[in-house]
């Protein structure tokens, strides 16, 4: 049991024995104080409290419960009676996927800079982009494209958007010509694939400028390199210009595709842009 100490002060006689009384959890203790000579003394007195068994009475319960619940969700996963889920959101794979399509653009190489006519320090035009067809995957219907800026404030987990393309057919298309149009009524844009004279219906969502369409590069001025990611993904259907109410933001559009479609690969490609004092000087800003 646990040993409690406890004091108390008396008040005494000199000739005379008294009796102290406190209350400790609610038990009443009795202190017998010793006559003596002295005015006023202190006391002590030693008992022994029963022990609580709260070990006994929750945690071996609750433990043996949770050990139940535990066997009981593992016996229905063996069978099929509950689905596996994945417990990272849909939105993260597109960072951790691998790259499997061939992709590329003959405006700049991997990792290096984007050429200013497709920024908005010049012309502020779509650079070109072409993707190998045979490594697309079986079953791709249709081809998404994301171009984020992942050095801004909001990082990779909310980039900042320069250009959402989506329903890019995969049968005709091995690439996007430059200069896709741009502006605040051109949802659709009539694309020519390569090699043909035919025009084909692409769309397209909202970049974080809030207009639609490719809006190209435009870093602080003096903070360094910013890296613009280029996502292409390969999907097994089509949205359809009813997918939505209005044109798509990114995470409308990526969260449309990940319930509603199965994502089959994706290729990636990155360039940067930097914006020096020099170009300060040149666009007369302070």
């Amino acid at each position: 049991g646990h040993i409690i100490h406890c004091t108390a002060h008396c008040h005494t006689s000199k000739t005379s024995k008294t009796w102290a009384s406190t209350a400790i959890n609610h038990k009443e203790v009795r202190i017998k104080e010793m006559g003596s000579d002295t005015e006023d003394k202190v006391s002590s007195a030693t008992f022994t409290a029963p022990r609580r068994s709260w070990c006994r009475r929750f945690f071996v319960p609750c433990t043996a419960l949770a050990a139940v619940i535990a066997i009981a969700t593992s016996v229905l996963f063996m069978v099929g009676a509950l689905p596996v889920t994945n417990p990272f959101p849909k939105m993260v794979v597109d960072y951790y996927m691998s790259d499997s399509i061939t992709f590329h653009s003959a405006a700049f190489k991997p990792g290096e800079e984007i050429p200013k006519t497709y920024t908005a320090d010049s012309d502020n035009v779509s650079p070109p982009l072409s993707w190998s067809h045979v490594s697309l995957p079986e079953g791709t219907v249709s081809l998404v494209l994301t171009v984020e800026d992942i050095d801004f404030i909001g990082g990779s987990k909310n980039p900042f958007v320069h250009w959402l393309i989506y329903d890019i057919p995969a049968d005709v298309f091995h690439g996007l010509p430059q200069h896709i149009k741009s502006g605040s009524f051109t949802e659709k844009v009539e694309v020519s694939p390569r090699g043909t004279m035919d025009t084909v219906p692409i769309l397209q969502g909202v970049n974080s400028f809030g207009s639609l369409g490719y809006r190209g590069p435009e870093p602080p001025i003096g903070k360094g390199a910013h890296r613009y990611f280029f996502h292409l993904y390969a999907i097994d259907g089509i949205f359809g210009e009813e997918a939505f109410e209005s044109p798509p933001q990114r995470s409308e559009l990526l969260g449309t595709m990940y319930s509603k479609f199965n994502v089959l690969g994706k290729g990636g490609l990155m360039g940067t842009y930097e914006r020096t004092d020099s170009e300060r000087k040149l666009r007369g800003k302070i």
